[in-house]
């Protein structure tokens, strides 16, 4: 995402806020500034600095007006000196590209550099919270324990579960499991990292036994069980991502569906998985959902308001480590507690439309 989008973004959360509110603000920016008014219900107007404004040297072409209109804006006129557009029912899509109009041509046109709009317009986070991501596993430099050892299509391999493997008596990759299942004659195919210098495929067979599917689960989950966890984690993330589009947390189907998926039978915790990368994603998005179902075992309002909270938190942390950490951010606001009312905290979600 380039720094038009994420300036845009900044810019519609400003135009939501203002939507209803018969208000107006003006960020100025040198020479340069955009404004925008609320009026007529939800109607957004916003303005761009008309050439009348500025001193003849930064005044635009006539290429530059033509470009103006493409973006959307209307000439100066009765309506405004400005260039301006009108959004009638301030529609949040209308809403963002009119932001992005005004941003564009405030960095092409005038060059706004980007940190001029930061004090106008900060992202709002509501925790300071990012998971931690997997770490690159080091190897360790000697074996422990007793290794499995195997005769492959290139050589032979020894691993140990601590981390360490050699290839025919040599220390090798860090990352020497690329995949294992069992196969139907009971043995586990095994495929490794290709040696330097190598070029075939680099595949070993080992009886199918309890102890070695364990160390070789050190390395990197099973195909069936990378399988798995990539359903869990769509279910889980779907759950973030429907809250985050909806604003509300209470998705019961979604939330029963990713629990069902992280208790069933042999599942294990995300933070026990080694070798793969999507562990900590899966981590978080798996807090998200804790966090909901605990808001259950609340006695009070205050506690409840307090548990959902944490709910969104938590769901915004797991944003900051998912593939849509440059598409949205949101600012939680939370609600005075009442009396005798459940008071679930307001959610402000900002997003980037494509």
């Amino acid at each position: 995402m380039d720094m038009t989008d994420r300036l845009a973004a900044r810019l519609t959360h400003r135009l939501r806020h203002l939507r209803g509110t018969q208000e107006s603000f003006t960020i100025d920016l040198g020479d340069a500034f955009v404004q925008a008014a609320s009026y007529e219900g939800d109607a957004v107007l916003i303005e761009f600095t008309g050439d009348e404004f500025l001193p003849e040297d930064r005044r635009l072409s006539g290429v530059q007006h033509d470009e103006l209109l493409r973006l959307g804006f209307n000439r100066p006129g009765d309506v405004s000196p400005n260039w301006w557009i009108g959004i009638e029912d301030g529609n949040e899509r209308s809403l963002y590209a009119a932001a992005r109009a005004a941003v564009t041509a405030l960095t092409e046109f005038h060059g706004v550099p980007a940190d001029a709009w930061d004090e106008e317009l900060p992202l709002y986070r509501w925790t300071s919270e990012v998971p931690q991501t997997a770490e690159p596993r080091t190897m360790p430099a000697s074996g422990e324990g007793e290794s499995l050892t195997m005769e492959t299509t290139l050589g032979s391999v020894a691993l140990f579960a601590n981390g360490h493997a050699t290839f025919n008596g040599e220390t090798w990759d860090d990352r020497p499991v690329r995949e294992w299942y069992p196969t139907k004659d009971g043995r586990l195919a095994v495929t490794l990292a290709v040696p330097r210098g190598e070029h075939f495929l680099h595949v070993g067979f080992v009886p199918e036994t309890d102890a070695n599917a364990a160390l070789l689960r050190s390395y990197v989950p099973s195909r069936d069980e990378l399988t798995s966890l990539a359903q869990r984690l769509a279910v889980h993330e779907q759950y973030a991502l429907t809250c985050i589009e909806s604003g509300t947390m209470v998705h019961y189907v979604l939330a029963s569906a990713a629990s069902r998926l992280s208790d069933a039978e042999g599942a294990r915790k995300a933070s026990e998985i080694v070798g793969w990368d999507l562990a900590p994603r899966l981590a978080a998005a798996e807090a998200a959902v804790d966090a909901f179902w605990r808001r259950k075992t609340a006695d009070n309002n205050r506690e409840q308001q307090h548990d959902e909270e944490k709910t969104w938190q938590a769901i915004q942390a797991w944003v900051r480590i998912s593939p849509w950490k440059d598409d949205f951010d949101f600012e939680v606001i939370p609600t005075p507690p009442r009396p005798w009312a459940i008071a679930s905290p307001e959610v402000e979600i900002q997003r980037i439309y494509r």
